[in-house]
């Protein structure tokens, strides 16, 4: 995963995360799993803040598993594995494919999330124009998504931002 991330980076900075998820289904209680991915990061700035650049908006994949409980009289739990697009404008979406072992079928993966993202390791907060080589990040997304049965879902996350200029809303300034 990170190879075919570092691939399509073409020479720009990359974002990387990784972190627990828990989650709520309907009918079936809590889940718990993880998730990993990342993308290109890339700014650009036209005189103010840095911002990201529309193919670091479009190019985040995540890989993730969960467990849930199994359907009534059926296997105590069920694991569901995914792969994911997650482009983010504004509020974020979920493009993808699961598998569940419950019946060992595909399903696609639908949904929508936000984040709210934080950077660590910029010493000088003051300057818009640090560099990140690297910053970390911390982040918290929350979410709706769908892969044959409805989940609500919370995913901390850390991170890493390499090579880019820190871009907005990932900027802190000094008081």
């Amino acid at each position: 995963m990170a190879l075919m991330l570092v691939l399509t980076g073409c020479g720009t900075g990359q974002q990387l995360v990784a972190g627990p998820v828990v989650g709520y289904v309907p009918g079936r209680g809590w889940t718990s799993g993880w998730e990993a991915g990342g993308g290109t990061m890339e700014t650009v700035s036209s005189g103010g803040d840095p911002s990201p650049s529309g193919l670091s908006l479009l190019a985040h994949f995540n890989v993730g598993m969960s467990w849930r409980p199994g359907a009534l009289g059926t296997d105590p739990s069920e694991r569901v594995t995914y792969l994911a697009w997650e482009p983010w404008l504004l509020v974020g979406g979920t493009l993808g494919l699961a598998h569940s072992s419950a019946d060992g079928k595909l399903r696609p993966l639908l949904g929508v999330w936000e984040a709210i993202p934080y950077v660590i390791g910029a010493p000088v907060r003051a300057n818009p124009l640090r560099s990140c080589s690297p910053c970390y990040t911390v982040s918290l997304a929350f979410g709706w998504r769908w892969e044959g049965k409805g989940e609500l879902y919370l995913a901390p996350k850390i991170g890493i931002l390499n090579d880019t200029k820190m871009p907005f809303p990932f900027q802190t300034y000094a008081d």
